[in-house]
């Protein structure tokens, strides 16, 4: 046993999941949602990061993702790269929250 609190494991496991996120992914503090801000879920419209074409490729169905993709509209890495640009996104909104709810609660 390493003799660490859960919460020092907890603190490492996060600051290792936000070493993960390329830093052009880490969203811009001047844009970050406040503190005091619990639904982040309109975020990726509301920010003004994403691109129109990033939104409108993360916001469609796998059907409608499948007929971009076969029709050449879109590439496969355009796709990707919007995808996990919205995933880096909420893994940071997110665990944003589970800390200010972990903080709330204490």
């Amino acid at each position: 046993m390493s003799g660490k609190s859960w919460e020092d494991i907890a603190t490492a496991k996060r600051a290792e999941l936000l070493k993960s996120i390329p830093e052009k992914w880490i969203i811009p503090d001047s844009i970050k949602p406040s503190e005091t801000q619990l639904d982040v879920t309109n975020f990726p419209e509301k920010s003004g990061w994403f691109t129109p074409r990033e939104l409108e490729i993360t916001n469609k169905t796998a059907s409608e993702l499948l007929e971009h993709l076969v029709s050449g509209q879109w590439t496969s890495e355009e796709v990707t790269l919007a995808f996990c640009k919205r995933a880096a996104v909420a893994h940071q909104l997110v665990l944003s929250l589970e800390i200010r709810y972990a903080l709330m609660s204490s």
